[in-house]
Parts: C-alpha cells; sequence; structure tokens
C-alpha cells in the first residue's frame, strides 16, 4: 500500500467531518489546527503540483484551500475532492 493510499482514509475522514459539522451558512468556522497538521501536508505533498498556483489541472486549485469551508464555492470544492478520491480517481499512481 503506498503512502498515499494510507493517508486517503484520513484525508477523507477530515474533510467528512468538516462537511457534517462546520456551518452551512457564510458564517465563518474556524480553520482547525488540525487541518493545518494533518491535511494541508497532505495536499502540498499529493495534490497541489497538478492543483496549485502554478497549475490547476481540471480548473481545480487546492494551493489556496483551508478547512473553514465559509463560502459554497470552498464547500462545492471540497466535494469535488471528496469524490475524486472516494472514487480513487486522484491521486494518480507515482
Amino acid at each position: 500500500m503506498t503512502t498515499v493510499s494510507k493517508l486517503l482514509p484520513t484525508m477523507f475522514g477530515a474533510l467528512a467531518v468538516a462537511l457534517a459539522l462546520f456551518p452551512r451558512s457564510g458564517q465563518a468556522a474556524p480553520v482547525t489546527a488540525e487541518f493545518e497538521k494533518d491535511v494541508r501536508p497532505v495536499l502540498a505533498q499529493h495534490c497541489t503540483k497538478c492543483h496549485g498556483e502554478k497549475k490547476q489541472a481540471g480548473k481545480l486549485a487546492l494551493h489556496e484551500l483551508d478547512g473553514s469551508l465559509t463560502s459554497e464555492k470552498t464547500r462545492e470544492t471540497w466535494a469535488r475532492v471528496a469524490e475524486k478520491l472516494w472514487l480513487g480517481e486522484m491521486p494518480p499512481e507515482d
């Protein structure tokens, strides 16, 4: 099992919890230390090469995302990420 495969349950779990717990209105939700410690490094290592500031494959930029889910656009992006992870479409094999 690759390192990415081992980390996917953690990332997906964090996203699922965030989607379930944070407000769906325009209210701000705090960016948690867990996001910065557990999710951001995985995004940096496995996602932002193709979905970052310089390149946005599939018109998806993940370098600016956080765990706050304060906007509809952010929630939709995280839902798209979760779907791709769940379906095994991302990340690609190294």
